[in-house]
């Protein structure tokens, strides 16, 4: 054979290679009657993870004769683990069409389960019976989870797999390849996802909708890091402004990386061919690549703030023990020696019933009584504004802890597309998540139906939840701040404002006058303030989050024309769960960036 054909060939072969391991395949069927019809389930990153939610795309070619439906249910869990998810989805397909959809399976985070997962795929249409098909896969133990794009990885991932594994072995991988083409549109596909690694030419040839899911993942704590061959001129640095990404905050000692509100982006450079095994300390590290995982195992034990102000509850088992202690004396010799006497014991068929529904009557009232109806909860909100024209997005962080008493029912429905991870609080009798405890329970997701066993009856719930909405609301610059007087903004917020604290673009801190509340659509009265003062007020209001969440915020004080308000009512902002969690403490951190419509005219 040629040389040049052999070259071709195997050309052609590491191609093919390289890009069959970028995603892993679950199911790839094509029924036998009718023929041509096929489903297939692509794990986008990984069919598993630490937390957050995977995306899954779902291809389905309808070649039935008609049009029809498919059901498609994604489970990630076993009966031995504490926590297991599925997620159902219906695709519907007219016959003679190729529909193609992503569905986000939600993980349960490492804290409620095993390193090792197991995921099936079920999918059915009626008449075509049910296709079924499982994976397992390893996630890692100690190092974050990172995505690489194909081409970043074609070199290089096996020396970097082999580097993480010797520096740990409960890690598999450094990273999780992927097609860029393949990347989901929305946020919460990768919000299982601690960083992500692409080429700047991959970056630049995805689709809007899929650039703008990545950055808002970013806002929402991810980190992002891109990778060019192009040199700058004049031996000068690369900055993160190259990236023409609205909003980035260049850090001063590295002009290369900025803050994207609670998430980094990195513009890195690299020789175009392979990268070198030092990367790997770089993601190891945590301070650089916080490791969410480890946020919801470590940050909301018995130093959360808000947890602490919530409070325990001590259980009492007299509470139980006394009214069934005194059930047995009642159901036994009484009922026996004084209700059924001898000669009367046809007498027991009707008073043992009596006496038993008695009892169980009384220990309902007693739960009742004890319990309530319901639950009480504290929840803290952290509501990021990003009113800038190509975006207007409202990104929301909570965290919150709740006590339920006797609930109908444990689910619930949302109209908000987010993400729902559950922490874990302190070891409790009422925690259903304690080491050691034996209890398991399964979330169900279908649509925005919240299913099983998120708010059950007699227990403590903690959750931190992120979601990305669509908003009008904004702070505007009618004017900038000339030599000690303040600058001019507006607020078109939707409800009051009873604080406001402002860093203008040259570094001063302003403020609103103390016991001043600015109405919706009202100009911000602003006066000079001391920066101390501003960095005290910002870390007293942001005691309630969890420290990971606090430090960063703290970070964000000091982003260039970054404001933060306390809003007058949570109730715009707070993301709705249970609708029988009555909230009885839930303070709103509001933030953003004030928008200046006219820059120029701003600076005049």
């Amino acid at each position: 054979m040629p040389p040049f054909r052999v070259l071709f060939i195997a050309t052609v072969f590491c191609l093919l290679t390289s890009t069959a391991s970028t995603q892993v395949e679950v199911l790839n069927e094509t029924y036998r009657n009718p023929g041509k019809t096929s489903v297939k389930v692509e794990a986008v990153f990984a069919p598993s993870a630490q937390q957050g939610s995977l995306p899954f795309r779902v291809t389905i070619t309808n070649q039935s004769g008609k049009d029809r439906t498919w059901e498609v249910k994604i489970s990630d869990g076993n009966s031995y683990r504490t926590l297991s998810t599925d997620i159902t989805g219906t695709i519907s397909v007219e016959n003679g069409a190729v529909v193609t959809r992503e569905l986000y399976l939600p993980i349960a985070p490492l804290f409620t389960t095993y390193s090792y997962h197991n995921t099936k795929v079920e999918v059915s249409s009626s008449g075509l019976g049910t296709l079924s098909r499982s994976v397992g896969h390893e996630t890692n133990d100690d190092f974050p989870t990172v995505a690489i794009s194909k081409v970043l990885a074609r070199r290089s991932l096996s020396d970097l797999d082999d580097h993480v594994q010797n520096r740990s072995p409960s890690d598999t991988r450094f990273a999780l390849p992927y097609l860029p083409e393949q990347l989901p549109v929305n946020w919460r596909g990768y919000s299982a996802l601690d960083a992500i690694m692409i080429d700047h030419k991959s970056w630049k040839s995805l689709e809007d909708a899929q650039r703008r899911g990545v950055l808002e993942w970013v806002r929402l704590g991810g980190r992002l890091d891109i990778f060019t061959t192009e040199q700058p001129p004049n031996g000068k640095k690369l900055t993160v402004h190259e990236l023409e990404i609205e909003g980035v905050q260049q850090f001063r000692r590295t002009p290369s990386s900025g803050r994207f509100s609670l998430g980094q982006i990195h513009l890195k450079n690299w020789d175009g061919d392979s990268l070198d095994v030092s990367i790997v300390s770089d993601y190891g590290k945590i301070q650089k690549t916080p490791r969410r995982s480890e946020e919801l195992r470590n940050n909301f034990g018995r130093d959360w703030n808000l947890r602490r102000e919530f409070g325990d509850k001590k259980f009492s088992p007299a509470i139980i023990l006394i009214p069934l202690l005194i059930f047995a004396i009642v159901v036994a010799p009484v009922n026996l020696f004084q209700f059924a006497k001898k000669g009367q014991r046809h007498r027991l068929f009707f008073t043992t019933p009596i006496i038993s529904l008695a009892a169980c009557l009384i220990i309902v009232a007693i739960i009742f009584l004890e319990d309530g109806v319901g639950g009480k909860g504290y929840r803290t909100t952290l509501a990021d504004i990003q009113s800038q024209s190509g975006e207007m997005r409202l990104y929301v962080t909570q965290e919150q802890v709740s006590r339920t008493g006797v609930i109908l029912s444990s689910g619930f429905k949302s109209d908000t597309e987010m993400v729902m991870d559950p922490v874990n609080l302190p070891p409790s009798i009422f925690n259903p998540f304690s080491v050691g405890s034996n209890r398991t329970t399964d979330y169900y997701f279908s649509e925005q139906h919240y299913d099983g066993g998120f708010f059950r009856s007699r227990s403590e719930q903690g959750f931190s939840i992120r979601t990305s909405q669509p908003t009008r609301a904004r702070v505007e610059i009618e004017s900038t701040a000339r030599r000690d007087s303040p600058p001019s903004l507006v607020s078109s917020l939707p409800v009051a404002i009873s604080a406001f604290y402002y860093r203008s673009d040259d570094g001063k801190i302003w403020r609103a006058p103390e016991n001043t509340v600015v109405a919706p659509g009202s100009p911000i009265p602003l006066e000079s303030a001391d920066p101390d003062e501003y960095e005290e007020w910002l870390k007293t209001n942001s005691v309630t989050f969890s420290q990971a969440l606090a430090n960063r915020i703290r970070n964000l004080g000091q982003d260039q024309s970054r404001y933060f308000a306390l809003p007058e009512s949570a109730e715009s902002f707070a993301v709705t769960s249970h609708p029988s969690i009555r909230w009885a403490r839930e303070p709103v951190l509001l933030t953003g960036l004030a928008l200046n419509p006219n820059p120029a005219a701003g600076n005049e």
